[in-house]
């Protein structure tokens, strides 16, 4: 009668033999051994590596392994893993952040344009305006690294957002790999993505902005003897600490 110790190191030999005709199917093998309890081959690369190497990432991610390419004493080396363990995905978590996180960029919108009710009657207004134009801004960066990760197959939460304390609002937002970059191009990718998606928001909202702008007399922009052109939150504080100085 054969035990659970007898039959593992036939399984072990079988899923062997199996990832090794996988291998011998994209890349000239010219050695294979076991090596820790992985998989092991010296291979001579192919003109078409890469796609070869993304067939191969894909029908072991099935079997939750991942290949590793490197070289090692001038041979090029192809070992198989293990996939890490990650913990599961907790919904909940990234939704209580995001209401969070709209309610203080809400709270730092009014109290932004409570001070300015001769242009803006409505401070509420203003709050809805600059929640809905930050959160827009970190919302499409985030899921621009979200989006693209699932395009390459890489798990991803969603984004974390990070509420802040008045007159911050918010500290931004990230989101978790779990799971390596199948190659270089899929990591550019991913880093490219987030920064793309949010320049293009903050133009979209930039543009919406200078329309709904309104030109103040020079007296508004001065500040401490300097002259401002902008409307940044920290020049509207700046002038209303001067306000209440005098």
């Amino acid at each position: 009668m054969e035990t659970a110790e007898s039959t593992q190191p036939k399984a072990e030999a079988i899923q062997y033999e199996q990832i090794h005709s996988m291998v011998a199917a994209d890349f000239s093998v010219e050695e294979g051994f076991i090596e820790y309890n992985a998989p092991t081959f010296y291979v001579t690369l192919k003109p078409n590596v890469k796609q070869a190497f993304l067939r191969f990432y894909k029908q072991l991610n099935s079997m939750h392994l991942v290949p590793v390419l490197r070289k090692r004493e001038n041979r090029v080396m192809l070992q198989v893993i293990p996939k890490p363990p990650v913990k599961p995905n907790r919904p909940l978590i990234n939704l209580v952040l995001l209401v969070a996180t709209i309610g203080t960029t809400l709270v730092t919108g009014y109290l932004f344009s409570s001070g300015w009710t001769q242009f803006m009657p409505n401070p509420w207004l203003g709050a809805v305006m600059f929640s809905a134009a930050v959160m827009s801004i970190l919302g499409a960066h985030e899921m621009g690294h979200k989006l693209m990760a699932n395009r390459h197959k890489i798990e991803a939460t969603y984004p974390y957002f990070i509420p802040g304390l008045p007159p911050l609002g918010t500290f931004g937002a990230v989101i978790q790999e779990k799971s390596l970059p199948p190659n270089k191009d899929s990591l550019f990718d991913l880093g490219l993505s987030g920064p793309v998606a949010g320049f293009i928001v903050t133009i979209i909202v930039t543009i919406i902005g200078v329309q709904l702008s309104v030109l103040l007399p020079e007296a508004f922009h001065t500040c401490s003897g300097y002259l401002y052109r902008s409307y940044s939150a920290l020049h509207l504080c700046c002038f209303r600490r001067r306000e209440a100085a005098q």
